[in-house]
């Protein structure tokens, strides 16, 4: 793959930034799936005030731009690998906290959770023995969509001058510094954005492969 303009092995550091970029999209999911999931268990099922001021504060927070955000926070603690997972993890957990406590609000008034009631189950059963299997796998397919989102958000910024700082050996800093050199050697930027693409493409297809064996409405229809 060649060196780039200070003589660094291109593939040595598309190796490294490879760490970076799956660290942080692993960091985003686990904060994002833990805050959604929890957060929609319990405020889908008891439906109180106090879920209601909750789901106004995640509609203004939605309706702010991610990316003035996530800069004002770079601003603030710095450019930093933690600093944009606590962030993405946060807003994306955010996101799929709407849709998954429809979900839940759901199955809440379905007819085999008023029967387990009717038997005797206690709220905890309902929830994580009944309701969570059948959201388990929206849970497993956004997780990885943020994976792929993840990466492809901090290759975005970098690109743009807004990412982490360039001292990290990330796809989107390697990008951003052969911007000047891409007539003279167009392969600094290719080979790191063609990285980039080959690892959302395929954190896209995991998603969807696992949507496929774990939504219960598809393995009903086969």
């Amino acid at each position: 793959m060649g060196t780039d303009q200070s003589g660094r092995d291109i593939f040595s550091r598309i190796l490294y930034g490879a760490r970076i970029s799956v660290l942080v999209g692993l960091g985003v999911v686990a904060i994002s799936a833990l805050l959604s999931t929890l957060f929609t268990l319990v405020s889908g099922y008891y439906v109180t005030t106090l879920d209601l001021i909750l789901q106004r504060f995640v509609e203004i927070v939605s309706l702010l731009p991610d990316l003035i955000i996530i800069i004002s926070l770079f601003a603030i603690y710095g450019a930093t690998p933690l600093t944009l997972v606590i962030t993405l993890g946060v807003l994306n957990g955010f996101h799929t906290s709407r849709v998954l406590r429809a979900m839940v609000i759901s199955l809440r008034g379905s007819t085999y959770i008023e029967a387990a009631r009717v038997l005797g189950a206690g709220d905890s059963r309902l929830i994580f023995r009944h309701i969570l299997p059948n959201v388990f796998f929206y849970i497993i397919v956004s997780a990885t969509g943020a994976l792929a989102a993840a990466i492809g958000i901090e290759a975005g910024l970098a690109i743009v001058g807004f990412g982490l700082d360039p001292s990290y050996p990330t796809w989107g800093n390697m990008m951003n510094t052969s911007r000047e050199y891409l007539r003279r050697a167009p392969y600094m930027a290719l080979f790191p954005a063609a990285m980039l693409a080959l690892a959302i493409f395929g954190f896209r297809l995991f998603g969807d492969a696992l949507r496929d064996v774990l939504d219960p409405q598809l393995r009903g229809g086969r």
